[in-house]
């Protein structure tokens, strides 16, 4: 058995299996995007940013729920059909270029014929990305879930 347990430390050595480890949490300390991501990956990844900034290691569900008309971040449980757990994409990310707002003319959802989009807050706060708001894709769409920045 020791001999067995010395092979594997010795080829998590060779392979470089504790000089990683170092790597890896500060790694898991980016605060920015990785550079390949999309625009949409981008979102996602600032978004999960300011979930972590605002929530920390706390589980986080999205409350779609009589919010007036604007779907909810927080860290409470509700019934399912009115929320859900998020699950974050991304392992890290510590800073994001979103904001959290309360303006005195918040963004209001938009219906269209075949779906509509709901301003997401956080805590009640709206959202702001890049000169906009952001929101979530409801209805007629691509299968998972789909957010955006818009006016």
């Amino acid at each position: 058995m020791r001999r067995w347990l010395m092979v594997l430390s010795a080829a998590a050595v060779a392979a470089g299996g504790f000089a990683p480890l170092a790597t890896r949490s500060a790694h898991a300390a980016k605060a920015s995007p990785p550079s390949a991501l999309t625009s949409y990956g981008r979102d996602v990844w600032n978004l999960e940013a300011l979930l972590r900034k605002s929530f920390g290691i706390r589980r986080v569900y999205l409350d779609h729920g009589p919010s007036g008309g604007r779907a909810n971040f927080t860290t409470k449980v509700l019934p399912n059909y009115r929320s859900g757990l998020y699950l974050y994409t991304f392992a890290s990310g510590t800073d994001s270029a979103f904001r959290l707002l309360r303006p005195s003319a918040p963004p209001k959802p938009v219906t269209g014929a075949s779906g509509g989009e709901v301003p997401l807050t956080v805590r009640g706060a709206y959202i702001r990305c890049a000169g906009a708001w952001l929101y979530l894709h409801y209805g007629n769409g691509p299968a998972n879930w789909q957010i955006s920045c818009h006016r």
